[in-house]
């Protein structure tokens, strides 16, 4: 998290010394100023689940539930919106920017399983089960700084920063006794969080007929190194798993315009 503190600083700072100090604009540069705009593209992202064995008292009786290790399929078609300021070198063709952009996505992916369990007394004790867990990629936010090259209308440029995803995590399992004094019986766990992360990218921009609009295609790879502590299982409040998100890609095309003029 020190990492991301220290990348999000400097991105401010950078932003700081790109405001324009008096609103002036080189002459000839259509490049320089503020710009906003919107976004469509897909997204790839991957979850992995994973949660030791563990036992349940179940009418009296303790049942062994087998460990978990499941994979998620968060792939998604994204929009959104983005805002930032350009700033063009006087006498060169280099270019700096700050670039903040929210992104909606609805990725989401499920795993269920089943299957029946006995006590160390079989005639005693049976259970069926079935549980069933969901995991969602909602909203995602990026702060970014850019660097780029500009050749006439066009603009190449890399980018960095601080990438942001929200998740959110549903867990349900149901069992019913089949022999014993084991009765039916269910859990419910749910939990949504915020993972941040380090964001990289590149893309090619170019102004149109109007040099006030612009067009672009841009590809982000998103790296999220945390893992999140969830509940699931036969508890109450539950047994805890790991839920990592693992890295995310995207590709986008953008409109922008820009600001005041």
């Amino acid at each position: 998290m020190k990492r991301y503190l220290l990348s999000l600083l400097g991105i401010t700072m950078l932003s700081a010394a790109l405001l324009p100090a008096g609103g002036a604009v080189a002459q000839g540069d259509t490049w320089t100023g503020w710009y906003g705009g919107v976004h469509g593209g897909y997204r790839w992202v991957d979850a992995d689940f994973s949660s030791p064995a563990y036992t349940a008292t179940v009418g009296g009786f303790l049942f062994a539930f087998p460990a978990r290790n499941e994979n998620y399929d968060l792939d998604s078609a994204i929009v959104g919106l983005q805002l930032g300021y350009n700033k063009k070198h006087p006498n060169s063709n280099w270019l700096w920017g700050i670039e903040g952009d929210f992104t909606w996505g609805w990725g989401d992916d499920s795993v269920a399983n089943s299957g029946t369990l006995n006590t160390n007394f079989p005639t005693v004790g049976t259970i069926n089960f079935q549980q069933f867990s969901e995991v969602e990629a909602n909203w995602q936010a990026t702060l970014r700084a850019r660097l780029g090259w500009v050749d006439g209308p066009w603009l190449y440029y890399a980018t960095a920063g601080i990438a942001w995803m929200d998740v959110e995590w549903r867990d349900s399992l149901a069992a019913q006794g089949v022999l014993g004094v084991a009765g039916a019986f269910s859990f419910n766990h749910s939990d949504d969080f915020t993972v941040v992360g380090l964001a990289l990218g590149a893309g090619v921009e170019k102004e149109l007929n109007n040099p006030l609009w612009r067009a672009r295609l841009e590809y982000l790879y998103e790296h999220f190194g945390d893992s999140e502590s969830v509940r699931h299982g036969a508890t109450n409040p539950g047994q805890i798993g790991t839920l990592e998100i693992d890295d995310a890609h995207k590709i986008r095309i953008a409109i922008s315009r820009k600001i005041g003029q």
